[in-house]
């Protein structure tokens, strides 16, 4: 022990408390992790390409996604005002958060429509 610090000894009622708060902590993690999963596997069955670029471990992606659920809503977007989206909701990286957006393929529906006209 470094000197000039006295041994701290806690009491039953301490000791207790902070294991409820390990145990609560504990519990909140398991439950995140589990969201992410979650998150992570919706979101290779609708764009595979999109969820292999974002790290959904951190804010920037999750934001992005809690705002544009869909490839429509990215692809409308675009890079600026999804940028500027996650700059306004304090993202770190959010310049190369948006960059990832352009992963999302074209709608298939969208582009067979446009070669019928």
């Amino acid at each position: 022990m470094r000197p000039g610090f006295s041994e701290l000894k806690l009491g039953e009622e301490e000791l207790a408390e902070l294991q409820l708060l390990l145990a609560w902590r504990r519990d909140l993690v398991t439950d995140q992790t589990r969201s992410v999963t979650r998150l992570r596997e919706t979101l290779l069955s609708l764009f595979p390409a999109l969820e292999r670029a974002l790290d959904l471990n951190s804010k920037g992606p999750l934001t992005l996604l809690t705002h544009y659920q869909t490839p429509a809503q990215l692809r409308r977007a675009g890079h600026t005002r999804i940028a500027t989206y996650l700059r306004n909701r304090s993202v770190k990286g959010s310049e190369k958060v948006a960059r990832t957006r352009h992963l999302v393929r074209p709608d298939p529906r969208a582009s067979a429509s446009q070669h019928r006209r």
